[in-house]
C-alpha cells in the first residue's frame, strides 16, 4: 500500500514528470490518501484564485486513490512519534506527524515530496524525485 502524501499530489495534480512516471511505474499499486491530506490539498484550493482550483476538482481528480482515515491508533501512533521527535529535538509540522500515524497504522509506505518524514522511526518514505 502506498500512501501518499500531499506534496506527491501537488505535483501529480500539476502534472510533474517525476510524479506521472511514479505512477505509471506502479500500475498495480493500491494506492491511498489520508483525510488529513486531502484537507491540505482542499485548505490550498480555497485559499487559491486560479481558475479550476476547487474541492470538486480534486476530488475528480483523485477519485481512483482510496481514502484512509485517522482513528485512535492513528492517534496513539502520532502521540509516540510526536513524543519522539520532541526527545529529539526534531520538530515537524503536526499535520505531517498525524499523516506518518496513518500511514504506520495502515501498514503504507508513505509517498512524498518534501523531507519532513525522514525524522520518523519506522516509516518507509518512497521519494520519487530521488528515483528517476
Amino acid at each position: 500500500m502506498l500512501c501518499l502524501d500531499s506534496s506527491f499530489l501537488i505535483d501529480y495534480l500539476h502534472g510533474r514528470d517525476h510524479a506521472l512516471s511514479f505512477l505509471e511505474a506502479r500500475p498495480n499499486a493500491e494506492y491511498v490518501v489520508p483525510t488529513l491530506a486531502l484537507w491540505e490539498l482542499y485548505t490550498g484550493a480555497e485559499r487559491s484564485n486560479k481558475q479550476g482550483d476547487s474541492i470538486a476538482a480534486i476530488d475528480d481528480s483523485l477519485d481512483w486513490i482510496g481514502v484512509i482515515g485517522f482513528n485512535r491508533s492513528a492517534a496513539q501512533e502520532g502521540a509516540r512519534i510526536r513524543a519522539q521527535l520532541f526527545d529529539q529535538g526534531q520538530q515537524i509540522n503536526a499535520v505531517d506527524v498525524l499523516i506518518a500515524a496513518v500511514a504506520l497504522d495502515y501498514d503504507a509506505d508513505i509517498v512524498a515530496m518534501d523531507r519532513d518524514f525522514e525524522y520518523i522511526d519506522g516509516l518507509n518514505v518512497l521519494y520519487p524525485d530521488d528515483l528517476s
